[in-house]
């Protein structure tokens, strides 16, 4: 006869997190059998070694889909895994999924009406950004690539009075403000 302690209380199909709106991370997953299944716990680490639940989701009971968000997270790298528990006092852990929320991107530009000398403060981001200026028509006047600096002092003073648009971006952030050169 066959060993019924061999059975899986869950077969996995996945497990998967995604950012969305910059600061919710998403988690879903699906089972395709849940054998003696009472419910997933969501766990969540900052060292991908310490764990601590977040969240608990009753299992259904049968093969199933299942969603949790884990809203408004802080910047930085985000470790989660499920761990299934059984009524029987059992568990099993799913895969891990890692996420990365990038810091908020803030930039300020002074003096902004200028004379086409300007400076671009970054602030609140540690990674490193690209900074464009364009004309209104799209043409490039400006580009300085994967800088770590968080004051850039920039002189363009060949520009025409008019009004420009500077895009400063880093990892999955960006923000767009409007220069004016008089």
């Amino acid at each position: 006869s066959p060993c019924i302690d061999n059975v899986l209380p869950v077969i996995w199909v996945n497990f998967k997190a995604k950012l969305e709106q910059e600061r919710d991370v998403v988690l879903r997953w699906s089972t395709s059998e849940e054998i003696n299944t009472l419910r997933y716990v969501i766990e969540r680490s900052v060292n991908g070694v310490d764990f601590e639940p977040i969240a608990t989701v009753k299992a259904s009971g049968h093969a199933d889909s299942y969603l949790y968000k884990d809203n408004d997270v802080s910047a930085g790298t985000y470790y989660y895994r499920l761990r299934e528990e059984d009524w029987d006092g059992k568990y099993e852990y799913s895969s891990l999924e890692t996420i990365s929320v990038n810091q908020a991107l803030s930039v300020s530009v002074s003096p902004n009406p200028n004379n086409g000398y300007f400076t671009v403060q970054v602030n609140g981001f540690e990674e490193q950004v690209s900074i464009r200026v364009h004309d209104m028509l799209g043409a490039l006047v400006y580009d300085k690539e994967n800088s770590k600096e968080r004051t850039i002092a920039v002189q363009l003073n060949t520009l025409s009075v008019g009004m420009y648009i500077l895009s400063v971006t880093g990892g999955n952030a960006s923000v767009i403000q409007k220069i004016i050169v008089e």
